[in-house]
């Protein structure tokens, strides 16, 4: 899975939003964030997820999405990993396939 937040820029944030995403037995993959945050705004927060269950993503974005720190609503994009079958004589990765999720 590909998570954005808008979330405050301050001490803590990160914590607190990985602490939710591993209480649901969500793993980080990789995460970014640039920039520093204005007072009235927030900045962006991007992670991509291994392997969980689309029950354990709703669940944390609904806890997650309560926090004071965070900005609005997050963003969900599933993101699904194929790989042919070597012995039925594909031989090739196929890239990763998004589908934007409401």
């Amino acid at each position: 899975y590909f998570l954005r937040f808008n979330i405050q820029d301050k001490p803590g944030v990160l914590s607190k939003i990985s602490g939710i995403l591993g209480s649901h037995e969500i793993s980080i993959e990789s995460m970014i964030q640039r920039g520093h945050g204005e007072e009235s705004g927030g900045v962006s927060l991007i992670m991509m997820c291994h392997l969980a269950s689309e029950e354990n993503i709703q669940n944390a974005l609904k806890e997650i999405e309560q926090l004071e720190v965070v900005c609005g609503k997050s963003n969900l994009i599933r993101v699904e990993r194929y790989k042919w079958n070597l012995k039925l004589g594909f031989n090739a990765l196929i890239p990763n396939v998004l589908t934007v999720m409401s």
